[in-house]
């Protein structure tokens, strides 16, 4: 079909049926003379009877005909006054002229711009289960609690005054002074005996060494270890950062990540915003944590400003958990799955690596250095085992030399100099800066593997079907190299008759025959509107908040958001709806929605797999008014879809596609004209039961018809 060839739809009031003949005959004479290509008529549907029904119900709504017109000839038309029975515009269209016009942001102002909008996206995520986070607070918070209350910190044993009256009666059979005659006397001989021997009596002075196990005793005594701190935490920290990865698998697995990446959102804008949201959640949790500590004394993670140490190994343990959580959910395709799991891990983890910190430090000597250094080394890659160690080692510090400072101290504590001055800070062996930089690093180190994941994964995707898939099992494609190329103001439809499982599969051309901008995807992106079969709504957005959210991505100009959804909403006929939740929708509503989406911004092409699935026939219309006036602003629309009458009323080409191959393609009454040489004849006929009124029309139809071949059907 050429490229200035297109269908215009008339309709004839039944007053006019009589004078068919001749206007059909006249139309056959003049065809060439009137460069008319083929032409055809079809009877009223029950479609249009239900739109008729439905504008009488209500005035107010005006549902155009689906009247397919190039705007060149459009516009033509008007200059030279054909009158047309039906309208060209209607009042939406008005809108939809002034929202073409506006200039889209870009640089810096759409990088604000869609920061704002993934943000809030993240924080209406969870204000609006807040249900599930006010459970989860209140599970990590009473949870921590009880395990503190057990540990009894504030319990201190009472000082024992040294009195042998607590023993009972005390008997002393035989006692010597030392200044006795029988003393003296004693050292008299002593001395001569020692004088015979060379040698003289000698004073003990200086400290007496104790053993060596009661030394070991004296380092590890305190009522509370930080291990036990920790023990007490692992299960709420465990939580916590298990919640990080139920957004993330959800907007994954419900492609709707899919779709804002196809509008434009730039990989570090989409996760910095979300890492954002998700710090910012983790430090308010950690803020009531700090309350716990509190309520129940432990008085070293809150203490003399100690509650901004405890704070900034909280928020390092976040920094650095955070992109762990995020490589985490790439594994699982379902939300649930990947919070009960990734959760377990976080909880394992913590105790598994206590459990290795003691026996390492308990059976040192038994353990071959190299072995030693390998398993710490492993453990400080965990961020769990990190903020174990931090915790510990700054709550002992703390117990130590708070014990040592006062006057009375317990015999089993070891109060040496190098404990009391130690730097907590440091990287010996009591400091814990090698831990804290351990988890700054690891998490720098996950957010740029994650990133580099995210942003080669198509790549590899690509790479993996194009190499390997394709060229195996090249027998078992659906779709055998079909490819057409698309102008400019067209719609294109595929249609295919086998209800075969497809996709939309877009190949960029060769680099000799078409300069492409391969280095910056995002562009390619941002030309592309993209409405899949199934429906990648953010159910917990309203869908006012989905649009705008789709507009910012867009680079819509502040200013003009507003009437922008507006429109679209009008359009589609969605304004009853618009601050509804996205879970209350009907699926047509979400079809109507999922459509918007795909032709918002400035899209060179837009993609729709059933669009009109599961909408009314008012609803339908509406949205192939919209789709017809945006293929009229230079948009290349393409259609798949299983409804003959949708591609007939949208469509100005039409491909069918059979076992994967295109087996026709042209507009749709070239193909009618081409393949349909039949003609159906309908009649309604009264029988009554002495009659056979049927065979008699039977016999005038083939007496009419003779020689053609003709099937009856009741």
């Amino acid at each position: 079909m050429k490229a200035d060839v297109w269908v215009i739809r008339i309709a004839i009031m039944v007053d006019g049926t009589l004078q068919f003949e001749a206007l059909f005959n006249d139309l056959e004479k003049k065809q060439k003379e009137l460069g008319i290509a083929s032409f055809g008529a079809s009877i009223t549907t029950m479609e249009e009877v239900f739109l008729k029904v439905n504008k009488l119900a209500d005035s107010q709504m005006d549902i155009r005909p689906t009247t397919l017109l190039k705007s060149k000839k459009r516009r033509q038309d008007m200059k030279e006054n054909i009158s047309v029975p039906r309208s060209y515009e209607r009042p939406v269209f008005s809108r939809l002229n002034d929202i073409a016009n506006i200039k889209f942001n870009s640089g810096f102002p759409l990088y604000r711009q869609q920061f704002h909008s993934m943000f809030v996206k993240r924080a209406l995520f969870s204000w609006r289960n807040w249900k599930l986070s006010l459970l989860q607070t209140a599970v990590i918070l009473l949870v921590t609690t009880y395990l503190l209350t057990t540990l009894n910190l504030n319990y201190e044993p009472p000082a024992r005054e040294m009195d042998l009256s607590q023993y009972g009666r005390t008997i002393v059979p035989y006692s010597v002074s030392g200044n006795s005659d029988v003393a003296l006397k004693i050292i008299k001989n002593l001395k001569i005996f020692l004088k015979l021997k060379n040698q003289e009596l000698r004073e003990v002075q200086g400290k007496i060494h104790r053993k060596k196990e009661t030394a070991a005793n004296m380092k590890i005594y305190v009522p509370t270890s930080g291990l036990q701190i920790v023990l007490c935490l692992a299960f709420g920290m465990a939580v916590m950062a298990g919640s990080f990865c139920l957004q993330t698998v959800t907007e994954r697995t419900t492609k709707a990540k899919h779709i804002q990446f196809v509008s434009g959102v730039y990989l570090l804008t989409y996760w910095l915003s979300a890492l954002l949201w998700d710090l910012i959640y983790f430090f308010v949790t950690c803020c009531l944590l700090l309350g716990v500590f509190v309520y129940c004394g432990v008085d070293a993670l809150v203490a003399d400003y100690h509650f901004l140490d405890t704070m900034m190994i909280f928020m390092l343990y976040g920094w650095s958990v955070v992109p762990l959580m995020y490589l985490g959910s790439l594994l699982f395709s379902s939300s649930a799955a990947a919070y009960i799991k990734l959760t377990l891990f976080n909880y394992f983890s913590t105790a598994f690596s206590i459990v290795i910190h003691i026996i390492i430090k308990y059976y040192e000597n038994d353990i071959p250095q190299f072995t030693r250094t390998l398993l710490v080394n492993t453990l400080m890659m965990l961020p769990s085992y990190n903020l174990a160690m931090s915790i510990s080692k700054f709550f002992d510090d703390y117990e130590v030399k708070k014990r040592c400072a006062r006057k009375l101290k317990n015999i089993y504590l070891d109060c040496d100099k190098k404990l009391i001055e130690n730097n907590i800070y440091g990287f010996g062996e009591h400091g814990i800066g090698k831990f804290l930089i351990s988890l700054a690093a690891l998490g720098l180190i996950y957010l740029l593997l994650f990133l580099c994941l995210e942003s080669t994964f198509w790549s590899l995707k690509n790479f993996v079907y194009h190499k390997i898939i394709f060229n195996v099992y090249e027998i078992f494609r659906k779709c055998k190299k079909a490819t057409a190329s698309i102008q400019v103001n067209k719609e294109y439809e595929d249609k295919d008759v086998e209800d075969e499982r497809k996709r939309v599969l877009t190949l960029l051309p060769n680099l000799k025959r078409a300069p492409l901008l391969l280095n910056d995807l995002t562009k390619i992106r941002s030309r592309i509107g993209y409405c899949p079969q199934s429906d990648p709504m953010l159910n917990h957005m309203t869908g006012r908040e989905l649009l705008i959210m789709y507009a910012r991505l867009r680079g819509v100009p502040e200013p003009d958001i507003y009437m922008y959804v507006e429109t679209f909403l009008h359009s589609m006929h969605l304004e009853t709806h618009a601050d509804k939740y996205i879970y209350t929708y009907s699926g047509g509503n979400k079809r109507k929605l999922n459509t918007a989406i795909a032709l918002m911004g400035k899209s060179s092409v837009v993609f729709l797999d059933e669009p009109s699935t599961g909408m009314d026939p008012v609803a339908r219309r509406l949205l192939w008014d919209t789709v017809t006036w945006m293929c009229k602003t230079g948009k290349a629309i393409i259609i798949t879809s299983h409804s003959m009458e949708e591609c007939e009323a949208l469509c100005t080409r039409l491909a069918i596609m059979v076992k994967g191959q295109f087996k026709c393609l042209g507009s749709p009454q070239h193909l009618r004209n081409k393949f349909g040489n039949v003609y159906i004849l309908t009649a309604k006929i009264k029988i009554d039961e002495n009659e056979d009124k049927l065979a008699e029309f039977k016999e005038f139809i083939a007496t009419t018809f003779p020689g053609k071949r003709s099937r009856v059907g009741l």
